[in-house]
């Protein structure tokens, strides 16, 4: 996995206690039900440094849903975030303090799962990768 280059303090993009990235902001969002759905696929050659995920639900029935993160050979390497429920909203959010993001190497893959017929789960996540 890539190390982090880490900026000198005085750096223009340096905020606050953070360090600035050179890298593309990611944001990735959708919706399953009763399914595995791709949030996200790290670009090659690049890692994905990944400050939160969030999954919640909303209509009919009863399952559970989860934020999935694959290997290339699509063997499960990493669950952010999970939700359960029958009849009420809930969410659940997995943050990574962005000065230690958690580090996702090229090739891996971001989804959302839903398990139950009528669940619907939505999910997000929110980092950049260099």
């Amino acid at each position: 996995m890539a190390a982090m280059a880490f900026r000198e303090p005085n750096q223009v993009k340096w905020m606050g206690i953070r360090p600035g990235h050179n890298g593309t902001q990611v944001v990735a969002l959708n919706t399953a039900t009763n399914a595995e759905v791709l949030l996200y696929t790290v670009t090659a050659g690049k890692t994905l440094f990944l400050v939160s995920a969030s999954v919640g639900w909303t209509g009919g029935g009863s399952g559970w849903g989860i934020i999935m993160i694959q290997t290339a050979a699509s063997a499960d390497w990493y669950y952010p975030c999970f939700t359960s429920g029958s009849s009420n909203y809930f969410a659940s959010q997995g943050n990574f303090n962005p000065c230690v993001p958690l580090e996702v190497p090229a090739g891996y893959k971001c989804y959302v799962k839903s398990v139950g017929a009528t669940f619907r789960v939505h999910g997000s996540i929110f980092g950049w990768e260099e």
